[in-house]
């Protein structure tokens, strides 16, 4: 009897997991259908196709850890973008307030959902090597006494790769899990298993986290902007 009751249960559990992976199969199939509908040129560097054949590679690879996060192909498929792969095309219209087309709409979405289930970062300092803002526009924030609120998802590493040509963020975390910080290169770690390049150990914080300016170190070559998340 209690043999009977194990297989029926065996049975059901394995008929969701199957039900769940056809869910996740036709969500993704009409993502990428949506995705090729604002983005038609399918060549080697198309949005979709590339990144399609990039994720038809990862995925195999990374099951047992993006089901051990409970993060789906569509979530996985917006990593990819992040982690290399277009990410401007997510982080542009968040960093100047534009209306992205619905499937841009989806991959916000989507890494705000791969976000939510990431692991917060224990790191106690984060680097970024910013082209975006000018060391003009944080000592502007200081001198106003303001804090800098970032839009996007700012993406940071554990690492001190130290080749900005522009600005240096040295950025101390909230500690303790109350950090907006995520270590996304725990799911997918860009360039890990590349012959002769550096894993990135991204790390990326959920849109409008906000920061104090503590410091600026004007050096010569590389201007230094230490922030603390508040």
């Amino acid at each position: 009897m209690l043999y009977s009751i194990i297989i029926r249960k065996s049975i059901i559990i394995y008929l969701r997991i199957n039900e769940l992976n056809m869910e996740q199969e036709k969500e993704y199939n009409d993502f990428i259908a949506l995705g090729r509908k604002y983005y038609p040129k399918q060549d080697d560097k198309g949005i979709t196709n590339f990144n399609s054949v990039v994720l038809a590679n990862v995925y195999p690879k990374k099951k047992d850890i993006l089901d051990n996060y409970g993060v789906t192909k569509c979530e996985l498929f917006a990593l990819i973008m992040m982690e290399g792969f277009f990410p401007e095309c997510i982080q542009r219209p968040l960093v100047f307030g534009l209306k992205p087309n619905s499937f841009i709409k989806r991959c916000i979405s989507y890494f705000d959902s791969l976000l939510s289930k990431t692991p917060k970062t224990s790191s106690v300092v984060l680097y970024r090597q910013d082209h975006f803002n000018s060391v003009e526009y944080y000592k502007e924030l200081q001198n106003k006494g303001k804090h800098y609120i970032c839009s996007s998802f700012l993406t940071t590493s554990t690492d001190d790769y130290d080749n900005s040509s522009s600005v240096k963020l040295v950025i101390s975390p909230k500690l303790d899990g109350k950090t907006k910080a995520h270590d996304v290169y725990r799911i997918m770690n860009h360039g890990e298993n590349i012959k002769g390049a550096i894993p990135e150990n991204q790390v990326n914080f959920e849109r409008n986290a906000e920061f104090e300016i503590t410091g600026i170190d004007e050096k010569p070559n590389i201007p230094v902007v230490y922030l603390n998340e508040i």
